[in-house]
């Protein structure tokens, strides 16, 4: 391995740059690592939280989970035993 400190030259082209000395590349146009639109902005906790309680709230809404037995006691959301047919 050439150990060069890429004191020398550059060539640039094509969003490339070369050390003249040994040859290393260095990339300088990142364009297609880019993705398309906007950087969305960083959200704060705050902001996070609430939208996990909409989240959930959203999923309890649609009846995804029984919630028919919160606030209630064990006894009171026990099922109730069928009548035997005789």
């Amino acid at each position: 391995m050439v150990n060069c400190q890429h004191n020398a030259a550059w060539r640039h082209a094509n969003g490339m740059s070369q050390c003249t000395r040994c040859g290393a590349r260095r990339f300088t146009d990142y364009g297609a690592l880019r993705p398309d639109g906007l950087p969305q902005p960083a959200r704060t906790r705050r902001q996070l939280l609430v939208e996990r309680d909409k989240a959930a709230a959203l999923i309890i809404a649609k009846g995804h989970y029984r919630v028919s037995h919160w606030g209630f006691s064990r006894a009171d959301s026990a099922p109730k035993a069928e009548p035997a047919f005789s």
